[in-house]
């Protein structure tokens, strides 16, 4: 095969893998009229799980001027336990009455809270094709912004980017996806994290693991 056809191959394929992700991601936002109807906002994507991982965490990052300062609700599992090794996630959020509800749902488990933090963000990104950037190993999802800005910079649009964002906005919230080699190395991770809370978990159904 002559090069020049092998990357357009390449890219083709490319093309198909971000279209089937792009789906997932859709079909979980199908209720969104339901959602702008009772005030829940929410942040979602998919991902194609890589070669030689076995295991994954989801979870949420908060930043705060710049910083991160907390992660929150989490859920793992089993990469055998996802269809086509493609992981899909939701974060859903409200704060009706002033009392904030949170629920972080993928394959197989969800996971409830109530930071506080997420009330204070307005605008959302999702990466449902898997085009989203990293952040010191986890790969993001999606992403919500606060209308306040950091000290020093004027009230400007949204940008699309996570670089951006942490520039420009006090508050960021992330959802986020680490994959690892084994569970072991799951279980090593999550119980080092200092950063992280305890969250209510329950399993939907008996496929994947909880965390």
């Amino acid at each position: 095969m002559k090069p020049y056809i092998f990357l357009i191959a390449l890219a083709v394929i490319g093309c198909e893998d971000r279209k089937k992700l792009q789906f997932e991601t859709d079909s979980l936002v199908i209720d969104d009229g339901l959602r702008g109807l009772f005030g829940v906002s929410s942040i979602c994507g998919s991902c194609q799980s890589p070669k030689g991982m076995s295991h994954y965490i989801v979870t949420t990052l908060e930043f705060e001027d710049g910083k991160l300062v907390r992660r929150g609700a989490s859920t793992g599992g089993s990469v055998e336990s996802l269809p086509k090794g493609i992981l899909t996630a939701q974060f859903l959020w409200d704060a009706n009455n002033g009392n904030e509800r949170t629920a972080l749902v993928t394959p197989g488990a969800s996971s409830r809270g109530d930071s506080g933090f997420w009330k204070r963000l307005v605008a959302s990104n999702n990466f449902g094709d898997g085009s989203g950037p990293e952040y010191e190993g986890y790969k993001i999802m999606g992403m919500g912004q606060s209308n306040e800005t950091r000290a020093g910079i004027g009230n400007m649009g949204f940008g699309p980017g996570l670089e951006r964002a942490l520039k420009e906005r006090m508050y960021v919230g992330v959802l986020a996806v680490r994959f690892f080699s084994s569970q072991d190395q799951m279980d090593n991770f999550s119980g080092s994290d200092l950063l992280s809370d305890k969250n209510e978990t329950e399993a939907d159904s008996s496929e994947g693991d909880k965390r």
